[in-house]
């Protein structure tokens, strides 16, 4: 079931951490310990959320958060993904193409009429996902929503 994240609190936090472990261990490295980490994180979730044009979404299996995502409207109806990940011991379930099909469902029935994501040239698996969802990868350079290069991605579009 897919859930829109409206509020940041401390269960949302500590679920998203869960979710997102894998690359808040690669995070790591740019902070004095782990309670600065999870500081700045939860203040960027905070200040993320209270844009209407930026959503968290989160794939619910029992209660449990699995799989998340953030959407940004860079422009209206075009929505650029980012941080679409599952967590480790999930995968391979389907949670991850749930979150994708409801994510795009949602964003249809909010106008969204193109969704683009990076992904990175060696992540075959999630490139597979993406595909089986519909996206197709372009030979443009790989630009975020907010116009900077992702070295080392492709640039992956679903046109409605």
């Amino acid at each position: 079931m897919l859930k829109l994240v409206t509020s940041i609190d401390e269960i949302a936090i500590s679920r998203l951490l869960s979710v997102y472990s894998e690359s808040m261990n690669e995070m790591k490295i740019h902070f004095a310990n782990d309670a600065e980490m999870c500081r700045a994180y939860a203040s960027f979730l905070r200040d993320f959320v209270k844009n209407p044009k930026q959503l968290i979404l989160v794939e619910v299996f029992h209660d449990e958060w699995i799989s998340a995502l953030r959407a940004i409207e860079a422009i209206e109806g075009q929505w650029f993904l980012e941080a679409v990940e599952t967590k480790p011991e999930e995968r391979k379930k389907g949670f991850g193409k749930d979150l994708l099909v409801h994510t795009i469902d949602y964003l249809k029935n909010i106008g969204m009429r193109e969704l683009t994501c990076t992904i990175s040239k060696n992540n075959l698996k999630s490139q597979a996902l993406h595909r089986k969802c519909g996206f197709n990868p372009t030979n443009e350079p790989p630009l975020n929503c907010w116009g900077e290069l992702e070295e080392g991605t492709i640039l992956y579009r679903l046109v409605k």
